[in-house]
């Protein structure tokens, strides 16, 4: 079973990925920003993080830089709000890392999990998930 880390600020929105990612048989944990998320990293067992860009106390690029810096084939899937335009202004994204720009349908983050685990960040729009 794949174990993926949301480190997500919106608690109901985390609460909501979580269901629907264990629905699809995956184990899911859950952090509120970025420290917390660094420290369940740590712990180790992660296949995936769903990390969302824009965070309080430590913002998603930070932690994902930690991350990389501990585990370079970490496989991450980034979740934001903000234009794609924004976010490379205050946050350049790098190669084979997927952005996933709120609001996204059901589908949508299936496919874009199950590409990033498979190592195809860009899946067709009508791969099953």
């Amino acid at each position: 079973m794949k174990k993926i880390l949301i480190i997500e600020d919106e608690r109901p929105l985390a609460e909501a990925l979580k269901y629907t990612l264990e629905k699809e048989g995956y184990s899911v944990d859950t952090a509120n920003d970025g420290a917390a998320g660094l420290e369940r990293f740590r712990a180790g067992g992660i296949d995936l993080i769903l990390l969302d860009v824009v965070m309080p106390e430590m913002g998603g690029r930070e932690a994902h830089e930690k991350m990389r810096a501990r585990r370079p084939d970490l496989k991450v899937l980034f979740a934001s709000g903000y234009s794609e335009n924004a976010i490379h202004t205050n946050f350049v994204l790098h190669s084979g890392v997927t952005l996933l720009q709120k609001p996204y349908a059901r589908a949508a983050l299936l496919r874009a999990v199950r590409g990033v685990l498979d190592g195809d960040p860009n899946p067709p729009a009508d791969s099953a998930p």
